[in-house]
């Protein structure tokens, strides 16, 4: 009794200390790099590892220490020198598990991008950026003016300072489409083109040299094509920690289910 109900429990301890895992089956068509950042910037599809300017090792969104790099909101990020284009792309997906500190709401704050300096119009960027003492989340290429900007409606402080999210950008022709957590929060159609003359690193954690997060980012994935709104459910599924009520119930009910069978026999 006492060693099938410790098992029970390692069982479910176990399975409580889960962690990210690099998207296989479908969720694995297309996708050409995979940053885990668990303690480093290794790629760990294509190659295309980065370079870590200032970040630490922290902990994931399932609490495993080295899961993720920590960013300070000051002059650190990570560098890939040569990443995977997105130009002549028709569809691609760009996607990320960031928990962004309530400094964020101070300033604006890019999660990553190709950025060839401010105020050009060769540039792609994922972020939060202030509009009228709001902040919303948007896909931007090219300069502010004369880019296309695919925006989330106006968010406030509903996914900064408050836990780890789920941010997804999903793009098939002109459409794009952002997801949070696995939702679709906006789609709109503009007339986009990524530029073939970025010759700027790939960077996560900032852009334009500045925008810098304050918080944490690990399991940063891009692929070449357009992930379904049930593809990326399943990468939030995927990507995201049970609540821990959760395990609890778990345990409840391996517990359960061993008290009923012991009375079974004794009876």
């Amino acid at each position: 009794m006492k060693k099938t109900l410790l098992s029970l429990l390692i069982a479910v301890g176990l399975f409580g200390s889960a962690s990210a895992q690099v998207p296989s089956g479908d969720l694995a068509n297309g996708l050409v790099a995979f940053w885990q950042l668990n303690g480093n910037a290794n790629d760990s599809v294509g190659g295309y590892n980065g370079t870590i300017n200032g970040t630490t090792p922290t902990t994931d969104q399932f609490g495993n220490q080295n899961g993720a790099l920590s960013f300070n909101g000051s002059n650190n990020d990570i560098s890939v020198s040569s990443p995977p284009r997105l130009f002549g792309l028709s569809s691609f997906t760009i996607s990320l598990m960031a928990n962004l500190n309530a400094a964020c709401l101070n300033k604006p704050t890019y999660l990553l991008g190709e950025d060839n300096g401010p105020g050009t119009q060769n540039k792609w960027t994922l972020g939060y950026t202030a509009y009228q003492a709001s902040y919303i989340l948007n896909f931007n290429v090219g300069a502010t003016g004369n880019g296309v900007d695919f925006t989330a409606p106006v968010l406030n402080g509903n996914y900064i300072g408050n836990g780890w999210h789920l941010f997804t950008y999903s793009q098939t022709g002109n459409t794009g489409t952002i997801y949070i957590d696995g939702d679709a929060v906006s789609s709109s159609v503009g007339n986009i083109s990524i530029p073939s003359d970025i010759t700027a690193p790939l960077t996560i954690g900032s852009a334009e040299n500045g925008g810098w997060v304050d918080g944490s980012i690990s399991d940063v994935g891009i692929w070449n094509t357009a992930l379904s709104s049930s593809q990326v459910s399943s990468l939030y599924t995927l990507q995201s920690a049970p609540e821990p009520s959760t395990y609890a119930l778990l345990g409840i009910g391996a517990i359960g289910m061993l008290m009923v069978r012991r009375r079974q026999k004794t009876a």
